[in-house]
């Protein structure tokens, strides 16, 4: 790689031992985890009827969640760990990104017993009812939901470029620095608020409710270019590089220096009826508008980016838009007729039913070509049915 006939690799040969032949063999890994999961729950779910007409629902739980992991890890991509010790000065810094797409070990291997996540979390609901009538339900609800955190079994949730820390100005390999717990997630929450009526009256019925829901740390699962992996997206009232710095698809600028706040908000509204004109004959239709979106500032996980909580680069498109395989408007509808065939109580059946679903994006990183655009299914079948 010295010769003139390599011009501008001079600096590699220099990086190889002399006396070590340079084989083209290709990179190796070998990498084993080992997981345990232990959990336990207490709950307890209650009605309490206030009088003829009000009643209060109340469930609470609590939750205690422990996981270990056990992991090593190995490699003999000697290549990337020479060119990851470069000074960031140095001309062939920026080729260690390409020789450690697959994240390099420090000495070509690596152990850690007993990485923990602990989480005790207490979720539940309560619900106040209200029946003005006996055909009429009116109701208020709150609950909140629960996600464990876990670990991403794979080396890729390390810092992706196999420069495992930063010193003196250069991303250097720091054996001291990997960490098995940089493989884990946090837990995901959900606090939900809904408020709605039923009416179930004489050959009709409607339910409409209203909800708004925010998710903490919500946890995406998204492709990174190499693999899938876990990561937890997050909102914030101030970025470290501006609040348009989660956007810009640079690397690193988009800590949280402010509050921390739901990464996740749906709001929407949902309508069903049941429409009975006849005896044999059934009509139900229904209507979902929900608007799930990503916050306007965001910031990830620390243990996958490796840059105080930045936004992964790879979500530039995720702030403020809207939330994938998350359709804006969703109407269903379905007629069924059972009439009777003769006097022996046989009874055919005729039934059709579609479901219209808008525009998604099916993309964890939400790529425009990744939309699909809205559609229709319809389905139907003709039957009969003996007495």
């Amino acid at each position: 790689l010295s010769s003139p006939t390599f011009p501008g690799y001079a600096a590699i040969g220099g990086l190889l031992s002399p006396t070590a032949p340079l084989t083209l063999r290709g990179v190796q890994i070998n990498d084993s985890y080992k997981q345990h999961s232990r959990n336990w729950a207490l709950f307890t779910h209650n009605t309490l009827n206030l009088s003829d007409k009000l009643s209060l629902t109340v469930g609470v739980r609590y939750t205690n969640e422990k996981k270990t992991l056990d992991a090593s890890f190995t490699d003999n991509n000697v290549m990337c760990r020479a060119l990851s010790a470069l000074p960031t000065a140095h001309p062939l810094y920026g080729t260690g990104q390409l020789a450690c797409i697959i994240p390099s070990i420090p000495n070509g291997s690596y152990a850690q017993d007993n990485a923990v996540i602990k989480e005790n979390k207490f979720t539940g609901t309560a619900v106040l009812s209200y029946k003005p009538s006996d055909d009429v339900l009116t109701y208020a609800s709150f609950s909140r939901g629960y996600k464990a955190g876990g670990f991403n079994l794979d080396r890729n949730s390390l810092y992706r470029l196999g420069r495992s820390s930063v010193s003196n100005g250069n991303r250097a390999i720091d054996g001291s620095v990997i960490n098995t717990q940089a493989l884990g997630f946090d837990p995901e929450t959900v606090d939900a608020y809904e408020v709605g009526f039923k009416y179930d009256g004489r050959g009709f019925d409607v339910n409409v409710a209203g909800f708004y829901q925010k998710f903490s740390s919500f946890q995406l699962n998204t492709f990174n270019g190499v693999n899938f992996v876990v990561e937890n997206v997050r909102g914030c009232t101030t970025l470290a590089g501006g609040n348009a710095s989660d956007s810009d698809g640079i690397a690193g600028n988009s800590a949280c220096t402010g509050k921390e706040k739901a990464g996740i908000i749906s709001k929407g509204v949902e309508i069903e009826a049941a429409i009975r004109p006849a005896r044999s004959l059934s009509v139900n239709l229904g209507l979902t508008y929900a608007d799930t979106r990503y916050a306007d500032n965001l910031f990830g996980n620390t243990n996958i980016t490796n840059t105080t909580g930045s936004l992964s680069p790879a979500f530039f498109q995720l702030p403020g838009a809207r939330m994938s395989n998350s359709a804006k408007l969703v109407t269903t509808g379905a007629i069924t007729w059972t009439p009777e065939i003769g006097s022996s109580g046989t009874t055919g059946l005729a039934y059709v039913d579609f479901r219209n679903t808008s525009d998604i994006n099916t993309g964890s990183d939400l790529d425009f070509e990744k939309t699909q655009d809205g559609f229709t299914v319809v389905n139907a079948r003709v039957g009969v049915h003996g007495a």
